[in-house]
């Protein structure tokens, strides 16, 4: 091992110590998603079939030199002037979010581990996550190349769909070439022609976006639609590259059309009853998914925000 690498795991060496053996524990259980540090210092823990449950504490102390530890991981800072420190940590590619004071009365953060395993659509089917209908429904939208939007709250599982989605497309279009564009790397694909890409301070979304279309993508598929990057993608989806997924915050099939045209905005020069009439033309199915009371998914709703609309009238 060069020094380089030395220094490197002797830092993860500090992070799991100070992460502490109930979070590490956490971490390495395959049903826990997400992992919390709240400003009171109680750790708190989101299996996939279960509830929130506290597991422990972490001191304000212990709790600030972990930020930093991961800053430096990150080679970034996290001070009062800099307070928050994102991206992903060396265990098990999981997703890490923390803020210091002012933002918060004390030191917070927040884990989310990426998905373990891949769910198949019939994975899903078998959970009753899925009915075997709406299975049906999405298998014939991979297959006539239909741009899909997946929408849900926080915590739903849209991320673990959309890999369901990238299985199913790999699955039925072996030989077909994939962009898949993220901020923090969370979906997989076994496609064997594929390009990755994460987002930078250097490279936004709507860069990396631009740069897709030009290298040579059958499908075009994006974590999550924060911002005006909605507009890109629409275009992406109706200038010769059907077929996308992208996943997107909203709790209803006429909700994400919403919030789509009003990401799309965001980017300007178009009114929104432009918008309006271009996500009706490049916005093919939006699949819901809900986590119910008990913790468990469902998907809620399947269909085309414009047939909705039009069967209202």
């Amino acid at each position: 091992m060069n020094e380089n690498g030395a220094a490197r795991e002797q830092v993860l060496t500090q992070l799991r110590y100070e992460l502490g053996p109930d979070v590490v524990t956490a971490i390495d259980d395959p049903d826990v998603q997400d992992i919390m540090c709240n400003a009171d210092g109680k750790l708190w823990v989101e299996r996939r079939s279960e509830k929130m449950a506290c597991i422990g504490e972490m001191s304000t102390v212990n709790a600030r030199k972990l930020l930093g530890t991961v800053a430096h991981l990150l080679d970034t800072v996290c001070t009062a002037d800099s307070p928050i420190v994102e991206g992903t940590i060396p265990l098990g590619g999981a997703r890490f979010e923390g803020l210091l004071p002012p933002t918060c009365q004390a030191p917070v953060w927040a884990i989310r581990k990426r998905a373990t395993k891949v769910w198949s659509l019939d994975d899903y089917i078998e959970q009753d996550v899925l009915s075997r209908p709406q299975g049906a429904v999405i298998r014939t939208a991979v297959a006539q190349h239909l741009n899909i939007l997946i929408a849900g709250g926080t915590g739903t599982g849209k991320t673990t769909l959309a890999n369901a989605l990238i299985h199913e497309i790999s699955q039925q279009f072996p030989n077909e070439r994939l962009l898949i564009i993220e901020d923090t790397p969370e979906l997989q694909c076994a496609a064997a022609n594929k390009v990755l890409l994460e987002t930078s301070q250097a490279a936004s979304m709507t860069a990396l976006l631009r740069a897709a279309m030009r290298m040579r993508p059958d499908r075009i598929l994006v974590g999550e639609v924060r911002g005006g990057e909605a507009l890109t993608l629409l275009k992406a989806w109706t200038t010769g590259h059907p077929g996308g997924v992208a996943t997107v915050h909203a709790s209803s099939i006429e909700g994400a059309a919403l919030r789509m045209q009003s990401l799309a905005a965001e980017a300007g020069g178009l009114t929104f009853a432009d918008l309006s009439r271009f996500i009706d033309e490049s916005l093919d199915l939006t699949i819901v998914i809900e986590r119910q009371k008990d913790g468990s998914r469902a998907v809620t709703a399947i269909g085309n925000h414009t047939e909705l609309a039009h069967a209202e009238t």
